[in-house]
């Protein structure tokens, strides 16, 4: 089973993670959560000593094309997508707070 240092709080992670949970769904995330950390605690416990890391299935470098300046989109046609624009940049409503005013 899993060591009391390394319990986890499934109250405490839902909070974190802004869910919320009823005290039926808090009992199933806490017994899930125990049993991940026992499965990793058991993954941790393999001698892995010389063992090579895995990337990926193929052992080949991914081709990489030349990093070379290629002419983009013209501005007015980039923007003739924009639901509104300045004529030079897309506007976009404020994220934090309310915008009083607009500058430009």
């Amino acid at each position: 089973m899993v060591r009391s240092q390394e319990r986890f709080s499934a109250e405490h992670t839902a909070r974190l993670a802004r869910i919320d949970l009823n005290s039926e769904q808090l009992e199933n995330v806490q017994l899930e959560l125990e049993q991940l950390l026992e499965f990793v605690g058991q993954i941790d416990q393999l001698k892995l000593d010389g063992v090579e890391p895995f990337f990926g299935i193929s052992s080949t470098d991914n081709p990489m094309r030349s990093d070379e300046i290629q002419p983009s989109c013209p501005r007015p046609e980039v923007l003739r997508n924009a639901p509104q624009t300045d004529g030079e940049h897309y506007l976009v409503p404020p994220v934090f707070g309310k915008q009083d005013s607009q500058e430009g």
